[in-house]
């Protein structure tokens, strides 16, 4: 009955269709203006050990296995987890390892401070039919401060394949990682923040309007 239908990922948009045909997507965003304030110009050269780090709620789409497997593989690499751990085997399974943290939540303005001391940020989910529907916020987060970001392939985000490194299993996830850090360049840094400032807030509230008015007009036509 409704006259349009508005989701936040492709997966959500295709069952919709077989019920209305006005069915449309507007994605996540990103509080860009606040993140790109700490933006990387260039690598981070101040530190021996490079930082591997995810913020955000450690709960059941957190894939332990490949996490654990890939703190194994780089004892030489720091790993940082910053959120509130809603899955409580996480911790004392990782904690175990000298390379790796724990740290509580943080204010939403505290966030991009601490992405911009890491070297690549991960959003290492499980694949599963559940994930399919997810856009992770914090990959436009991590973008916005120019850093790599490191991901399992949970859900279907083709515009990003060319500015993301999509990985499929614990080898694959590793290596990514370490590929990442070591090929990361200025270029790339200031790449990643333009990319992640087309997906500001504020062009999704445009993108939203203009699909609003669109179904208005089709409505005023069809009275």
């Amino acid at each position: 009955k409704a006259d349009g239908i508005i989701v936040t990922s492709d997966f959500l948009a295709k069952p919709k269709l077989v019920f209305n045909k006005n069915v449309e997507v507007v994605k996540n965003g990103v509080d860009f203006g606040v993140f790109s304030k700490h933006s990387k110009s260039e690598v981070n050269s101040n530190s021996v050990r490079r930082k591997v780090g995810y913020i955000g709620s450690l709960d059941h789409r957190f894939d332990l296995e490949t996490v654990e497997y890939t703190v194994q593989q780089l004892p030489e690499y720091d790993f940082e987890f910053v959120g509130d751990l809603m899955n409580k085997s996480i911790e004392p399974q990782l904690s175990k390892y000298a390379n790796v943290t724990f740290k509580p939540p943080v204010k939403p303005d505290e966030v991009p401070a601490l992405l911009r001391k890491c070297d690549v940020g991960l959003i290492p989910y499980t694949c599963t039919e559940y994930n399919k529907n997810v856009y992770p916020l914090k990959i436009n987060e991590y973008l916005s401060v120019g850093v790599p970001v490191v991901l399992t392939s949970f859900a279907h985000l083709p515009e990003f394949e060319n500015i993301v490194r999509f990985t499929k299993g614990k080898e694959d996830f590793c290596s990514a990682i370490k590929q990442e850090i070591e090929a990361d360049t200025s270029e790339k840094i200031k790449h990643r923040i333009e990319f992640a400032k087309s997906n500001s807030w504020e062009s999704r509230a445009e993108l939203f309007g203009n699909i609003l008015e669109k179904y208005l007009i089709h409505k005023k036509s069809n009275a």
